[in-house]
């Protein structure tokens, strides 16, 4: 998928390389300095300003519209703040399109994307994602809102709550990583 995604707020693929030793597949993208966004909202390494940190959400919504308005639409199917890199000069490019896929419409016969349940980042993920039902880019955008909520709240989406647990509650309750309090600013 992503030798043909070239856009400003897309992780750029430099090249492949197969380990002789493990014979597995290596990726080789362009280095972004500053690490995750999640690393920058929950680290104590920088304090950055809430405008900076929706500005970087705001790259990552651009490198979704980018991959949303592709024919056919390109899936990521893992929108979370570790998945979102930074670089050097404060910009947001979207990374790890290992679950990516290209999204089949119903609306053109076929199911949407879906990932296995194992394989998804609870924490974001959408409902549909976590049920391992068929995925369309609103999974994607709700994932993308749920790092918004975390850039403005610069809380982990739910807690400390154990996986299965979030799993349970989101599928089952409904529950929304934002029914967390905000902390007091």
């Amino acid at each position: 998928v992503m030798t043909k995604l070239h856009h400003p707020n897309i992780v750029m693929l430099m090249g492949v390389a197969i380990s002789k030793a493990t014979r597995r597949l290596k990726v080789v993208c362009e280095l972004l300095e500053y690490g995750s966004l999640h690393g920058i909202v929950h680290g104590r390494r920088w304090v950055m300003s809430w405008r900076m940190l929706l500005r970087l959400a705001l790259d990552a919504a651009k490198g979704c519209v980018f991959l949303h308005g592709r024919n056919p639409p390109v899936l990521h199917c893992d929108v979370k703040s570790p998945n979102v890199l930074v670089s050097s000069d404060w910009h947001g490019k979207l990374g790890d399109f290992g679950l990516s896929n290209v999204a089949k419409h119903a609306s053109k016969g076929g199911r949407g994307g879906t990932v296995r349940v194992e394989d998804a980042s609870p924490l974001w993920a959408s409902p549909e994602a976590l049920r391992a039902e068929a995925q369309g880019p609103a999974s994607d955008v709700f994932a993308l809102a749920t790092v918004i909520w975390e850039c403005l709240s610069r809380c982990r989406p739910f807690g400390r709550e154990r996986v299965a647990t979030v799993i349970m509650r989101v599928t089952g309750d409904g529950a929304r990583a934002d029914e967390q309090a905000f902390p007091k600013l």
